[in-house]
């Protein structure tokens, strides 16, 4: 009985096997190069996975079909630490081998032994005109930092085999273990860039023949539009090709019940294992990921966070800035063209993107920008040397000195996180605690989390320092507003504002008082002092009634004894009186509708002629009545009215459903009404601050702001008890104003 098996290949080298397609332009460009007198080295270059290893392996068994040539495959994978001589000894044995020779005996002068007389007299035992071509493969992990003692005595035995006139002597060497490393090597042993060929993705064509493979043994059937999605995934890689084949297989067969038709692949039989391929790619795609320097994980970190669109150089700067990159060097600005160079983004008049869709995700889930901190820190190599500078002189507790290399850091790169939080704990324990304030709350604004325990820190020592009670209440406030349930804020911030609404209750400041009850949510308190200013207020109306009656009497008695001459005086005295009694009966009209509960701000300027004594009287029971429903008392409402206007929105929620939006947005309204003022007049048709995009319900605050503002009211929004997250929108409701 015939059974179906998975034709793709993922975890060894395809060579030599019917999954091995494409680089036609290789096997032309090495015949080339072996029939030019002029070189002696050609270089394989092509980033981790991209099929190095296959191609040495085809070309061995391919090239002496082609001519007279004689090919030792020899593979520098874990020989890092073998010494020059095992290493020679080694090698001999492999083309001994391969030529059918008798295995050789260096003896204890391997070094001379190797080139001086074994390998001659092995190229005067081939034929004429034959070539011996020695294939390196894993080349580059002989340059590898750690494994430098090994590189600097084969690479120089190497340049000597070079130099020989040994015209039937061919090397191809295969390197790109990391995407740096043909620049590097040409240092190392070529001391100028040699000969190279690099080894693309592949093109649709060789593709799709990949992707086909399973047709030649009539195991599954692509229609074309299951290629062209394979294509969108891998754009030509050709391991994640073979992984999404593969997978793709195994799904269908693992469901497959039997049948004699052959099964069709769908777009959801592919779209559903991308899981199961990003599970089995993890260690090739974390090694490809070690491949690139600090800097470009940085920048492919951060268009992976921006989604598969594609992104301009001045958006990219812009998502930069917001992740904590303050200052983009030169080296940043330069890594999206590399990046392109070595195949992992690619460009359009639209901006950057990435090529590999299956990377980007990969990237996504795993290398965010936040866990990338590290890298931060290394984008710029001297700022990050004067940091371990500063590091060891303060372990040494040479504390001035590490304070300027720690600067010197912070300055060349201000998004090195690790030298901020040292400089800062270096000034706190110098006793600098402003100057170390001021940098902590600079990096609170982009690493919050980084930043909040030592400002906490900072503004408690500045508080306990401070000698007024102002400035006190004021820090303590600012740690509270970082760490709302700090026992030392919370206590001495209590003390204070009791300490207040007692002296201010001594003198009668009834408005001072109700602040400080307020904020310490004293709801007993509050109500007497409400009680209070009632009870003056029905004083004052006794003495009014007393008043009232008093200067009747004395302007009848004055009528009485005035001579004509006065009448005309008396007539202006007396117009005024009307006034007076029309002021103190709308007074207590008004009066009766505050019992009821109306605005006592609107009931006072209906009194055309009030007196100063009533005014002053009523101003207390104003405010304890209107203060909280006045954003700009409170210090988040006076925080948003000092923003700058602009056209940024700054969103903080977002739902499926407009009713889980709605109590969302009630709840937030209650405890902050100040993020929620009408705009009736830019915004008539919402009722509420909630708006749908796409498919989402958005909850954003009032107000349009210019993009500084926007990030100040999201970090402040951030801040907030119920607010986990906030983001920033241009301001999408220009068409609707």
């Amino acid at each position: 009985m015939y059974r179906a098996t998975n034709p793709y290949i993922t975890n060894k080298s395809v060579a030599n096997t019917t999954a091995f397609v494409g680089r036609a332009d290789i096997l032309h460009e090495v015949l080339v190069f072996l029939e030019n007198p002029e070189e002696h080295s050609l270089v394989l270059h092509g980033q981790r996975y991209i099929g190095k290893t296959s191609v040495l392996q085809h070309l061995t068994a391919t090239l002496p079909k082609h001519g007279n040539y004689y090919l030792v495959y020899f593979d520098l994978q874990d020989k890092t630490k073998w010494s020059l001589e095992k290493l020679l000894n080694e090698l001999a044995i492999k083309i001994a081998q391969d030529l059918n020779q008798e295995i050789p005996d260096l003896g204890e002068q391997a070094e001379n032994e190797f080139i001086e007389n074994w390998l001659p007299d092995v190229l005067d035992y081939l034929p004429e005109e034959s070539k011996l071509v020695l294939l390196f493969d894993e080349f580059d992990e002989q340059a590898e930092p750690e494994n430098l003692e090994a590189g600097l005595s084969f690479f120089p035995y190497l340049r000597q085999l070079r130099y020989r006139v040994l015209p039937q002597l061919k090397f191809i060497f295969a390197m790109g273990r990391n995407v740096d490393d043909i620049d590097n090597m040409a240092i190392y042993l070529f001391r100028a860039r040699p000969p190279f060929k690099h080894l693309s993705l592949f093109n649709y064509e060789d593709t799709e023949t990949l992707v086909r493979l399973s047709e030649k043994n009539r195991s599954i059937k692509w229609p074309d539009e299951a290629v062209e999605r394979v294509w969108q995934y891998t754009q030509g890689h050709p391991l994640f090709t073979q992984q999404v084949c593969f997978q793709v297989w195994k799904y269908i067969h693992n469901r497959r019940r039997r049948s004699q038709t052959i099964p069709r692949v769908s777009l959801s039989d592919i779209d559903n294992v991308i899981v199961d391929v990003l599970d089995a790619s993890s260690n090739h795609l974390e090694r490809l990921w070690n491949s690139l320097p600090p800097v470009e994980q940085v920048t492919a970190s951060s268009l992976a966070q921006a989604g598969p669109e594609p992104i301009t150089e001045q958006a990219l700067e812009k998502w930069f800035y917001e992740n904590g990159i303050r200052v983009v060097i030169q080296e940043l600005k330069n890594a999206p063209q590399r990046l392109q160079e070595w195949q992992w983004l690619t460009f359009n008049e639209e901006g950057y993107s990435f090529r590999i869709e299956i990377m980007r995700r990969w990237i996504k889930e795993n290398k965010p920008l936040q866990r990338t901190q590290n890298e931060l820190d290394r984008i710029d190599p001297v700022a990050d040397k004067l940091f371990h500078a500063g590091l060891d002189l303060y372990q040494k507790g040479e504390l001035t000195d590490a304070v300027q290399k720690l600067s010197e850091a912070t300055r060349l790169n201000p998004s090195h996180l690790a030298a901020q939080q040292l400089l800062a704990d270096i000034l706190l324990a110098q006793g600098e605690t402003q100057k170390a304030k001021e940098l902590l709350e600079s990096l609170y604004n982009y690493k919050p989390l980084a930043a909040r325990s030592r400002l906490i820190q900072a503004l408690l020592v500045l508080a306990q320092e401070s000698q007024h009670e102002k400035e006190q209440l004021r820090l303590y406030e600012q740690v509270l507003a970082l760490e709302p349930k700090q026992p030392e804020a919370n206590s001495r911030r209590k003390q204070i504002l009791e300490k207040i609404a007692e002296k201010a209750l001594a003198e009668n400041n009834f408005e001072i008082a109700l602040q400080a009850y307020k904020k310490l949510d004293y709801t007993a308190q509050v109500s007497n002092i409400n009680n209070q200013i009632r009870y003056d207020y029905f004083n004052l109306q006794k003495e009014f009634d007393s008043f009232k009656h008093k200067k009747t009497r004395q302007i009848n008695l004055l009528i009485a004894g005035l001579v004509l001459n006065l009448v005309a005086s008396v007539w202006v005295y007396w117009g005024s009186f009307p006034k007076l009694t029309v002021a103190f009966e709308t007074a207590q009209e008004e009066n009766a509708k505050l019992r009821k509960g109306e605005d006592s701000q609107i009931a006072l300027q209906k009194v055309p002629g009030k007196t100063a004594q009533l005014e002053k009287a009523l101003e207390p029971l104003k405010i304890a009545r209107f203060q909280d429903s006045l954003s700009d008392q409170t210090e988040l409402g006076k925080f948003i009215s000092e923003l700058e206007k602009g056209k940024q929105v700054v969103i903080i929620a977002s739902y499926n459903q407009r009713e889980d939006a709605e109590k969302y947005y009630e709840k937030v309204k209650i405890a902050y009404p100040e993020l929620f003022y009408p705009q009736k007049d830019v915004l008539p048709n919402l009722t509420k601050n909630i708006d749908k995009r796409g498919k989402l319900w958005e909850v954003f605050i009032s107000g349009f702001y210019s993009y500084e503002s926007a990030k100040a009211l999201q970090q402040k929004a951030i801040s907030l008890d119920l607010i986990k997250d906030a983001f920033i929108r241009k301001n999408p409701f220009i068409n609707n104003q």
